[in-house]
């Protein structure tokens, strides 16, 4: 039983951090933007499905959602290379859609939904380092 009092202590922190969710004027809004969140996140899958030439389909889009979801929980593998396509094939295989069109929904859907924040991300790094050295630069010429 020395595993009880670590596991008390973390599942009454976690409790304490997460006391905010109590009050309705915290929790609405941001159960609001869950939503929003999961309704854009939804139709995009919707319209990567479009893309590839599958059917417009609610159900499939957002059961694909849902296992990603899931399947993102263990993050076993960087950039969820592998697992992120299973999980969308598997979603669109339980739906009966599987064959090269669920592999290019998956892939499709994964390009689109990493590589813009890994560029936009990128390219403000380099804007921030570019400031930082010509601050350094200033600061050693005395400009």
């Amino acid at each position: 039983l020395g595993w009880a009092l670590p596991v008390a202590r973390s599942v009454a922190h976690w409790l304490a951090s997460n006391a905010w969710l109590q009050s309705p004027r915290r929790f609405l809004p941001a159960m609001a933007l869950s939503l929003a969140s999961w309704l854009v996140m939804a139709l995009t899958n919707l319209l990567v499905m479009q893309a590839v030439g599958l059917a417009w389909d609610w159900r499939a889009a957002v059961l694909v959602q849902v296992l990603l979801i899931v399947g993102s929980v263990p993050a076993l593998i960087p950039g969820n290379l592998g697992t992120f396509h299973f999980f969308a094939m598997l979603g669109l295989s339980l739906m009966g859609i599987s064959g090269g069109k669920s592999a290019a929904f998956a892939l499709f859907l994964h390009a689109l939904i990493t590589l813009p924040p890994l560029v936009i991300s990128a390219g403000l790094l380099l804007v921030y380092r570019q400031a930082q050295d010509s601050k350094t630069v200033a600061r050693h010429t005395g400009g």
